[in-house]
């Protein structure tokens, strides 16, 4: 049998006064997709969610794809600036 982790969302606590390339969730090994410039809204109804970068759809964040086929976190995000 194989040993596989949810695909929920990671943990919710903060490590306060670490940053590393878009904040603290970064920092914590996690990111917030939709505040990535890599980020963005598809019209498909199965898959609504996408990487630029990567280059994909997904019905989930774009984050739990990339751990899952990687086996690590995105090392790529980059926050929007406005």
């Amino acid at each position: 049998m194989e040993n596989r982790r949810s695909a929920g969302p990671p943990d919710q606590t903060k490590q306060p006064g670490r940053t590393i390339n878009g904040g603290p969730e970064r920092a914590a090994g996690r990111v917030n997709c939709p505040k990535c410039v890599n980020f963005y809204v598809t019209w498909d109804a199965s898959f609504p969610r996408g990487c630029k970068l990567y280059g994909f759809k997904t019905s989930s964040l774009p984050y739990y794809a990339v751990l899952e086929a990687t086996g690590k976190p995105c090392e790529n995000y980059r926050e929007k600036t406005v």
